[in-house]
């Protein structure tokens, strides 16, 4: 177990010989280690002291102050047990407490992780804290009940899984994030919470908190947003060239006028389908029921207007250009070519979008589903041998029938 001491030099004695009470009682083999990260007080003076009377005491000096997160890196360094264990070095939580924690320390369990009980602060601190910790809960995914609870047993292999970087206070959540991504399994156990009797807490001044709150900016970037961009990032500029598409293909199709007979008459036709006029069985000789189906749907939206046939008309050239796309990724073509392909099926098919009929559209993209799902289907029989026939495919000859 470790401390981390800066100007303790009034509790640190207290938290030592609680510390040697607990290995005393529990029979373990363990090391006492005190990180005194520049101190100005009596700090090193008492634990030079305390280490004559107690062998088990091993001080790790700083000469200069390196931060709360700074002497957590030590400590984690100097630990050479198979379980660690730390908490400040201030007197606010009981090394004795650290019993609670061994009882639930099992072979299934990597960190032990304690919550505050109850928080002897001020009124401000207390908020303060709150709002700290759903702060960084929703940011950054944690799953404990109090973040900012300093009192940890962490198994060492748990550790050596994890790369810490960060000196300032916010090591905290950087360890508690890590584990969790490492897959550690997190048990929690209720620990008291003292006043603080000596000294006074830097972490609430303004100029730590300025650099605190830019600490975890800095923290959630490199932690959460590059690995999400990372892992995100094909799927988002996706996303953006698929709406440009269609938004180039739907604004130039509204400049061209009302040219086409069938352009009014499918509004026509759609609009007397949603207000339950009989259709005359023709109708489905030139359209298809699909094609239909849409118009109405999309009339019922947004109204009888040349723009939202046209619309739909757009949505299918688009659809379809994403279809081709996944084709030609599922039969293996390299992505430069198939930018060239996709590229060359908009350059040809844009005077389709502009000037062919909406079942037209549809029905090619309907028969560009169907074979990719043949496609995927192919590969997973190839795959498996007795694997069943794809749902997908299924859906996609339905469509394209209809």
């Amino acid at each position: 177990m470790f401390f981390p001491c800066y100007d303790d030099a009034a509790s640190i004695a207290t938290v030592v010989r609680r510390a040697v009470g607990v290995l005393d009682r529990s029979g373990i083999d363990g090391e006492i280690i005190v990180v005194n990260d520049g101190s100005s007080d009596n700090s090193a003076g008492v634990l030079e002291a305390l280490a004559q009377d107690e062998p088990r005491l091993r001080v790790v000096t700083h000469t200069e102050n390196r931060g709360y997160g700074g002497a957590l890196l030590s400590g984690f360094a100097a630990a050479s047990r198979e379980w660690v264990f730390y908490t400040d070095g201030d007197g606010q939580y009981d090394p004795g407490d650290l019993e609670r924690l061994f009882a639930v320390a099992g072979d299934d369990v990597d960190v032990v992780q304690g919550y505050k009980l109850s928080r002897s602060d001020n009124l401000a601190r207390r908020v303060i804290g709150r709002i700290y910790h759903r702060a960084v809960s929703l940011l950054f995914g944690l799953r404990v009940q109090d973040t900012d609870c300093d009192f940890r047993l962490i198994r060492r292999a748990a550790l050596e899984e994890v790369h810490l970087e960060k000196s300032s206070g916010v090591i905290c959540v950087e360890l508690v994030r890590k584990l969790q991504e490492s897959g550690a399994r997190f048990v929690e156990v209720g620990v008291h919470h003292y006043p603080r009797l000596h000294g006074k807490s830097r972490f609430f001044r303004v100029g730590n908190l300025s650099r605190t709150l830019r600490d975890l900016l800095g923290l959630w970037r490199a932690l959460v947003f590059i690995p999400w961009w990372r892992r995100g990032k094909h799927w988002a500029l996706g996303t953006g060239a698929i709406a440009s598409v269609w938004a180039l293909t739907y604004a130039t199709s509204l400049r061209r006028p009302v040219g086409r007979a069938d352009e009014a008459w499918f509004l026509w036709v759609a609009t007397r389908a949603n207000s339950g006029t009989s259709l005359y069985r023709g109708v489905y000789y030139v359209s298809t029921p699909l094609a239909m189906w849409c118009m109405q749907f999309m009339v019922r939206l947004f109204g009888t207007q040349i723009a939202v046939e046209r619309a739909l008309a757009s949505t299918c050239f688009t659809g379809s250009l994403v279809l081709v796309w996944f084709i030609a990724r599922r039969i293996g073509i390299a992505t430069t070519w198939r930018m060239l392909l996709v590229g060359a099926v908009f350059l040809y098919g844009s005077p389709l979008a502009h000037f062919g009929s909406v079942y037209s559209l549809l029905a090619t993209t309907c028969a560009l589903g169907a074979l990719l799902a043949l496609l995927y289907a192919v590969q997973r029989g190839a795959e498996a041998r007795h694997s069943r026939p794809s749902p997908m495919l299924a859906l996609w000859c339905s469509l394209s029938l209809s």
